[in-house]
């Protein structure tokens, strides 16, 4: 009955692994493409490459908000997903992406199989896909999940949303194999859904409708929730979701105004565009904690609504004087682009010095204008494998570029980034130092708070490049580097005992790893199951262990 505690058993999970097993469901490389780092924004980045360990946020959301015994299965094997089958549950819901529908096929067939009264529902953008129907499950989760969820179990859909305390660390890729590099954790909050600038191509505005779902609503419910993580986890860096998070402009306000009155000790990353970063003096959001923004600058031409405002030079210029690192992603295989200008491309992101950067080829997604538009133009090429659907596919027939030729393209831009502005932990470290010396002998108390916050970091990071500057990309890479390093200890001073420990550490790393490189090849990153129980629809994360011994702190957020 609605409103009376559920005995159902609901099972959550996502595909199955593995993912590095090139075969009719996985492509060459697919594992990198759970990794944001490995696969996007440090994709060349070799000894100094990042990795995170991010949770399948959409289930513990879902879980926390239905009444119902939860399991959570994250990247399960098959053998582990159907001895839990096998235990008995009332509904499966099944997540997925579009290049994952095979395996999405297989599990509903192995569940047919195993636990037929099981009911099915599945979710994630997977479901953007045509002819969803056909699969004959029991319900397709194609909105606010939540809300859809609790109608599924017959729950009251509309009861307030308790937003889950959720983590994720972020190392070097290398610290996976060697953990004694150490970590830093950073809280996860879910803002919002959905976008209501409706760029063409855009899978996430589509898929809500060209609307913006509200998750958090108010600027106070935001900054308590911080408090609350910081109460609860010691955690004070936060990734929030929002496709543009400062274009809510009466959430953002109180929020602000909450930082000011009650202080700013925490600090977040977040995704915005160039027509909301515009409206907000740069400082006033400094102040209440932006530490880390993603622009989607898409092209030098960029036609779209979101990039008007200020010049998206002025703006990288004056967040990096600020010490807010940046990331800057851009679309190869626009109409415009020919083998002639897409370098430009390349060489117009690198001068916005971005601290990571996303080169991604124009993808139609299902339910797009572009999808739309490409289908009555006849560019849409035919029998590509679902398999293939990812930010590297070569689904649109461009007439300037062959088959293949556009990705190989995409992988020189990435290359041209790292030979030209070096590793993107340099650039973080680069970025917050200059941060802390416009900052530094500022009149305002609460800017001196961020320079204090980037001090630290300073700190935390400048032993990775004490003693590996040789392995950095190239000569003019590593005199900036060095000039930069020069320049730190000559206003912050040697580094101490510990950073110096540190560093020797990081070196034994970096050199054990090269001989090993030398001798196997790379590292194939496999995610382990991770099995999760949420009982009355309160999740609770269990202990962390300490992130290691390092002194790293702060990189994304």
């Amino acid at each position: 009955m609605s409103g009376e505690p559920s005995r159902k058993k609901v099972l959550l999970t996502t595909i199955f692994r593995p993912f590095s097993v090139p075969d009719k469901y996985n492509t060459e490389g697919a594992e990198r493409f759970l990794d944001y780092f490995s696969n996007r924004l440090t994709r060349e980045s070799g000894l100094f490459s990042l990795h995170d360990n991010h949770p399948t946020v959409a289930l513990y959301v879902l879980a926390n908000n239905i009444e119902a015994h939860t399991t959570i299965l994250e990247t399960p094997s098959l053998e582990e997903y159907k001895a839990e089958l096998e235990k008995g549950y009332d509904v499966l819901g099944i997540t997925f992406l579009t290049l994952h529908f095979p395996k999405l096929v297989h599990m509903i067939a192995l569940a047919r199989k195993i636990a037929p009264q099981t009911r099915i529902v599945i979710g994630g953008f997977g479901t953007a896909l045509y002819d969803l129907e056909d699969l004959d499950v029991a319900g397709i989760s194609q909105k606010e999940g939540v809300s859809f969820l609790r109608e599924f179990l017959d729950e009251v859909p509309d009861r307030p949303i308790e937003h889950p305390l959720l983590t994720f660390d972020v190392r070097l890729r290398l610290a996976v194999q060697a953990p004694q590099l150490g970590a830093k954790r950073c809280g996860i909050i879910v803002n919002g859904f959905g976008c209501p600038h409706a760029c063409e191509f855009c899978s996430t505005s589509a898929y809500f409708g060209k609307r913006h779902v509200p998750f958090i609503t108010t600027g106070d419910d935001l900054y308590d929730l911080m408090v609350r993580y910081d109460r609860e986890l010691g955690v004070r860096d936060f990734i929030i979701y929002e496709e543009d998070f400062f274009l809510y402009r009466k959430q953002i306000d109180r929020f602000i105004e909450r930082t000011r009155i009650d202080g700013a000790p925490f600090s977040y990353a977040c995704y915005s565009t160039i027509f909301a970063l515009s409206k907000y003096p740069l400082e006033e959001l400094v102040k209440s904690g932006l530490s880390h923004v993603w622009i989607g600058v898409e092209s030098e031409q960029s036609p779209f609504r979101k990039s008007t405002g200020r010049s998206v030079e002025e703006l990288f210029a004056e967040l990096n004087a600020h010490g807010v690192t940046t990331t800057g992603s851009i679309i190869a295989g626009l109409d415009f682009h020919k083998k002639d200008n897409l370098h430009q491309e390349f060489e117009h992101l690198a001068s916005l010095f971005p601290s990571t950067v996303q080169i991604s080829n124009l993808i139609a997604g299902p339910g797009t204008p572009l999808r739309a538009r490409l289908e009555s133009e006849n560019r849409l090429i035919e029998g590509v494998d679902l398999k293939d659907s990812h930010l590297y596919s070569d689904t649109i027939a461009h007439p300037e570029f062959g088959r293949g030729e556009l990705r190989e393209l995409i992988f020189e831009g990435y290359e041209y980034i790292y030979q030209t502005l070096g590793p993107g932990l340099s650039r973080f470290l680069r970025t917050w130092f200059q941060g802390f010396e416009t900052l530094r002998d500022s009149e305002d108390p609460r800017l001196r708070q961020r320079t204090e916050i980037l001090r630290r970091r300073i700190q935390g990071v400048r032993p990775i490049f004490a003693r590996t500057t040789g392995l950095l990309p190239n000569d003019g890479v590593r005199a900036e580097i060095r000039a930069a390093l020069d320049r730190m200890e000559e206003l912050l001073g040697p580094l101490d005992a510990a950073q110096t420990a540190y560093a020797e550490v990081v070196r034994q790393a970096f050199e054990e790893e090269t001989a090993r490189l030398e001798r196997e090849g790379p590292h194939v990153y496999e995610p382990n199951l991770r099995r999760t129980e949420v009982r009355d629809g309160l999740f609770r994360p269990p202990p962390q262990p300490a992130s290691g011994a390092s002194p790293v702190v702060g990189l994304t957020a």
